[in-house]
């Protein structure tokens, strides 16, 4: 049973980075998929995999934030400023929401739905600071 629950996460994981598929894959993706591979099921080395995924996402929002906020003018950055802050509330209570709703360990085993969850959060975040800025064409 384990086993089919590690590997319906990792195809949830894969499947959820398929969409970028067309154009090319994020190096964080790229290494959680090696990672996850190199578990061969696992599960709390799929935890581990999944938790220096969520590690990096969050630097790779916070990177995207800055870059975007350098380019900003005065007005725009305290707009940025705000949009940070009540994404991080939504991130946070969608953490506590998965949290609660995953935390029979007997099925959800070291957290690694709501850590899956966390990590595509964060890619959207990533995408949409990443977009944000190159929009405006200062790349």
């Amino acid at each position: 049973m384990k086993k089919i629950f590690c590997f319906l996460i990792i195809l949830a994981t894969v499947s959820v980075t398929a969409q970028e598929d067309i154009a090319e894959k994020h190096p964080i993706d790229i290494a959680l998929e090696k990672c996850i591979r190199e578990a061969d099921y696992d599960e709390k080395a799929i935890a581990q995999c999944l938790m220096e995924a969520l590690k990096s996402w969050k630097a790779e929002v916070e990177k995207n934030y800055q870059q975007l906020y350098a380019v900003l003018g005065e007005a725009d950055r305290k707009k940025l400023e705000e949009a940070k802050k009540q994404w991080q509330e939504y991130e946070g209570a969608e953490n506590v929401l998965a949290r609660g709703l995953y935390s029979d360990k007997n099925k959800y085993p070291y957290g690694i739905v709501p850590i899956s969850r966390s990590i595509e959060l964060l890619k959207i975040r990533a995408a949409d600071l990443k977009e944000y800025y190159d929009l405006l064409g200062r790349h």
